[in-house]
């Protein structure tokens, strides 16, 4: 009797999981685990983060203006900004999910919307959409940067899964995310698709070519937009110890690669095994696969070299990092996890 209830039990868990997930092109698939790289590189801690509470939950990116002052999302929808002094003041409320952020060239605050699309925020808080999210547009938008003609390249995660299922997309695999470019004359096309959770983007000052994450597979991808390569896509990095998330370019030609959190052993380990994957979405989000509080971010060069290596694995004062950017010769964090943004060490001081 036992057994026969288990075994009912089992199937209509078997056929929820395969209601859940659909089969083939649109279910969980199975992929092949990029064998681990070490990244090489100097070393370095990232032990002595300082918090800058925002009063809101996770501020997942970070943008620093001249003047020292910091702008973040949280998910209530609020556009917040933090002064040098420590004051917080509300910019805006897109009524989303504000995700990545970077200045345009016309001085306006970009914004990755999740449930929005692509907006333009200016001083005063006025926000323009310039994607809609929906049909025929982006579905999913995470990260963005300008290129030097002041087209917006911006990252569309998951064309079937929103914000708040981004786990299950990294569960069933399926590859369903893109990279945009967006210009006022062309609206938002499509450079790439196909891509494992597409996140972090960035280009280097010339804009000879764009970076983006492909979370899903530990690797960076690149595509290039100008020279003798023009069209050509390839592996910027891979094999990677973790999850890579937030990209951004240095003053000095090189970028840093913030990895979320390690690999996990148990999507890996499932990664041949879709209907396993399948019955894992089932789960209570307690006892599903979840990111772990290991702050780590890597210095790259242009050739994809890494140049170094700053951890901390135990997550003595901040935790899953998302996003990382330069300024004021320091580094600044974003996080998913965290209610506060990040303020690293000097670069002097690694």
């Amino acid at each position: 009797m036992r057994r026969g209830r288990l075994g009912l039990v089992l199937g209509l868990l078997a056929m929820a999981g395969w209601a859940r997930f659909g089969s083939g092109a649109v279910g969980a698939v199975p992929w092949v685990v990029a064998p681990l790289v070490a990244p090489g590189g100097t070393p370095g801690p990232l032990a002595n983060i300082q918090r800058l509470e925002v009063g809101g939950h996770a501020p997942e990116d970070v943008d620093v203006d001249p003047a020292g002052w910091l702008t973040t999302g949280v998910v209530d929808g609020r556009i917040l900004r933090v002064a040098p002094d420590g004051k917080v003041v509300e910019l805006a409320n897109t009524g989303g999910r504000p995700l990545g952020l970077h200045r345009g060239t016309d001085g306006r605050l970009l914004v990755g919307d999740t449930e929005l699309g692509l907006l333009a925020v200016d001083g005063s808080g006025t926000i323009e959409t310039l994607a809609p999210a929906g049909p025929g547009g982006p579905h999913f938008v995470d990260d963005l940067e300008t290129g030097p003609d002041g087209a917006v390249y911006f990252s569309d995660a998951s064309s079937r899964f929103g914000f708040h299922e981004w786990k299950r997309d990294l569960i069933a695999g399926t590859c369903t995310g893109r990279l945009f470019r967006w210009t006022r004359d062309s609206g938002a096309q499509v450079l790439l698709d196909g891509l494992c959770f597409a996140n972090g983007v960035a280009l280097p000052a010339d804009g000879a070519f764009v970076l983006v994450s492909e979370t899903g597979r530990y690797r960076v991808r690149r595509l290039w937009l100008t020279g003798p390569r023009e069209g050509q896509v390839e592996d910027f990095l891979t094999g990677l110890p973790g999850f890579p998330d937030g990209v951004s370019s240095t003053p000095r030609g090189t970028f840093w690669v913030a990895l979320a959190s390690p690999r996990n052993p148990v999507l890996d380990a499932t990664a041949g095994l879709p209907g396993l994957r399948a019955w894992m979405d089932l789960l209570p989000a307690a006892l599903q696969p979840k990111p772990e509080r290991h702050p780590r971010v890597l210095e790259v060069d242009a050739q994809g070299q890494v140049l170094r290596d700053l951890q901390d694995p135990k997550g003595t004062t901040y935790g899953v990092i998302t996003s990382v950017q330069e300024a004021d010769g320091r580094l600044w964090f974003g996080s998913l996890t965290e209610t506060a943004l990040g303020r690293g060490p000097a670069l002097t001081d690694l």
